[in-house]
């Protein structure tokens, strides 16, 4: 990554694990987590329209506490909660 990314992972990551691991954030990095939810989704319920698993996702996020929609967008994914909505 970057050298401002390393002075937030010591925060959080083991200084053992450095060289290995990273962190990020941002919209690159929770486009594939949503991508991964919206596909088990999917497979859930092979006719969930995309207003479908938006709908989902939005009606059971964990809220974030503290932080307004404009800031933080709905809330933290919560996968196993969206795929149960939509399982048929």
């Amino acid at each position: 990554m970057n050298i401002l990314g390393t002075t937030t992972d010591i925060t959080y990551i083991d200084a053992a694990h450095l060289p290995y691991y990273t962190t990020a954030s941002g919209t690159s990095m929770a486009t594939p987590h949503i991508s991964g939810v919206a596909a088990l989704m999917l497979e859930a319920d092979p006719g969930l329209t995309p207003d479908g698993v938006f709908d989902a996702l939005i009606n059971t996020v964990d809220p974030m506490v503290g932080y307004e929609l404009h800031e933080v967008g709905a809330g933290y994914v919560n996968a196993y909660e969206a795929v149960k909505a939509v399982e048929k």
